[in-house]
């Protein structure tokens, strides 16, 4: 179930972009913030209201009810794109793919995700130090995390 909603949440991310180019494919540029304008003021609505009221319907009609709420919402949405559709624009000239630079983008991608996934383990911006038992002529060791000694070393102070 856990997989499950992970590849839904993954599959709604593509949303946000798809919602945006089907306006840029609506709406001729000098008209496009108007309907940019109603589609983030609709997710804000929805991103505030959605929480207080699915959790009203759980705690009077039960988790089941967050469900059924969609089946008649989603019927008036059909009813409505099909008495609105249009047919599709012709396309002149469209641009093909460039491979090379989706995939540097997509390299790109990685690379930022794996540095910002490194952050809590690193830290930002927090230089390597020397350890204190590490001579200048010699090379620095690592410190041990939350001490200033490196790994496999021991003092023995005698008084």
């Amino acid at each position: 179930m856990i997989v499950l909603r992970a590849v839904q949440g993954g599959l709604a991310a593509f949303l946000q972009p798809a919602t945006l180019a089907l306006l840029r494919l609506a709406y001729p540029a000098d008209r496009l913030g108007k309907p940019i304008a109603i589609r983030t003021s609709a997710l804000a609505v929805a991103a505030g209201s959605g929480p207080l009221l699915g959790g009203v319907l759980v705690a009077h009609l039960g988790w089941r009810a967050v469900l059924w709420v969609n089946v008649p919402l989603a019927f008036v949405i059909a009813v409505l794109a099909l008495a609105v559709w249009t047919p599709a624009p012709q396309r002149v000239n469209s641009p093909r793919l460039n491979l090379t630079s989706a995939g540097l983008l997509a390299v790109a991608l990685a690379i930022l995700v794996h540095a910002l996934a490194d952050i809590p383990a690193r830290g930002v911006g927090r230089p390597r130090r020397r350890c204190s038992n590490s001579s200048p002529s010699s090379a620095p060791q690592p410190c041990l995390p939350g001490t200033n000694a490196a790994p496999h070393t021991r003092s023995f102070h005698q008084s």
